[in-house]
């Protein structure tokens, strides 16, 4: 009986550490949309709150950053970003996002160094709670002219 008591207790954990890990380090594909790379994206769950998109597999370089809403409408009030150099950026947004909505273009001032973390606040419009949106960031480098 204590076997069996234990084996569940393993098996729980192990299904617990493995969402855990999974969730703590996602890995996203960069997509092409036009001259603009989907970098990221979350599904936000509908509540104030901060969220945070990692970055691991981005070894590409940007200049401007731009967000995209989908499913849902929700406003987002600051945006901070991290790059692997250990400098940050902080964007005061207070933008409120229809479905589809993109945000104005983002200039990014650490060019040079590959984005490695964005974490922003947000909150929704009452009549939408019970939906999901999705929260894009869009990425690109674009080449100033002299």
């Amino acid at each position: 009986m204590k076997t069996i008591i234990v084996a569940a207790i393993a098996l729980v954990a192990m299904s617990f550490t493995r969402s855990t890990l999974h969730r703590s380090a996602p890995t996203h594909a960069v997509t092409a949309f036009g001259d603009w790379d989907e970098v990221g994206d979350k599904a936000l769950d509908f509540t104030t709150g901060n969220e945070t998109i990692l970055f691991p597999s981005i070894s590409k370089d940007y200049n401007q950053l731009k967000l995209r809403v989908t499913e849902g409408t929700l406003r987002v009030f600051d945006v901070k970003l991290y790059f692997d150099n250990g400098a940050f950026q902080t964007i005061t947004m207070n933008q409120n996002f229809r479905e589809g909505g993109e945000s104005r273009t983002l200039e990014l001032t650490a060019p040079g160094h590959a984005l490695v973390k964005f974490e922003f606040t947000y909150d929704v419009n009452v009549s939408d709670r019970g939906h999901k949106a999705r929260l894009t960031v869009l990425c690109r480098n674009k080449v100033k002219k002299p």
